[in-house]
């Protein structure tokens, strides 16, 4: 019997020298020959990685951080104070006006500043409010829109808008009274001021 051999299979470009090469390896126990020593770490003329940068510390970002969230929070309670301040005066007169614009003088009279109290009865502050109404007009609008605080007195500006004879603007004082603010409308050193 004889051996058939393979057909001849087309010869790749590059093949033969390929396999013969491996098999003189193989057969000859040489080893690859070792890279150049420019690729070699430390061999002389060999390129050397730079040393890994060291870790940026964020320290400085935290600290200041925490020092810029400290004065927004101080501005915060600030101006939250300070405007507390500010309307404390504002609101004592809108809820003396509303009552007054409502003829409701009894509930004005209960908000009035005591020197408004000790200085006019219940009766005498109402008939100053209607006779002021009836000779400027009826109340349409107002608008408490200054507050100028000096410890536990304030001067309060507002305009009033009456039905037929326009717009009068009005200055008057408020005191601070047991922590409450409280509007004198008809105090003798404003010069009566809504009946004037």
């Amino acid at each position: 019997m004889s051996t058939a051999e393979p057909p001849d299979e087309p010869a790749r470009p590059g093949a033969a020298d390929a396999s013969a090469d491996t098999w003189s390896a193989l057969t000859t126990g040489a080893v690859a020959p070792p890279p150049p020593s420019d690729l070699l770490p430390g061999a002389p003329g060999a390129w050397i990685a730079d040393p890994p940068k060291p870790k940026r510390k964020l320290t400085w970002l935290w600290v200041l951080l925490g020092v810029l969230g400290i004065i927004t929070a101080l501005v915060v309670v600030a101006v939250v104070l300070f405007v507390r301040t500010l309307t404390g005066p504002i609101d004592a007169a809108n809820r003396a006006l509303v009552q007054i614009k409502a003829h409701h003088y009894p509930a004005a009279y209960r908000l009035a500043c005591s020197e408004d109290r000790r200085n006019y009865s219940e009766k005498q502050y109402e008939q100053a409010f209607i006779d002021a109404t009836t000779q400027q007009g009826q109340i349409k609008s107002y608008d408490v829109n200054y507050a100028s605080i000096n410890g536990a007195k304030a001067e309060v500006r507002f305009n009033i808008e009456f039905v037929g004879s326009g717009t009068v603007r009005y200055e008057a004082s408020a005191q601070k009274e047991n922590g409450h603010w409280r509007v004198c409308l008809l105090a003798p050193d404003r010069g009566a001021a809504l009946t004037r």
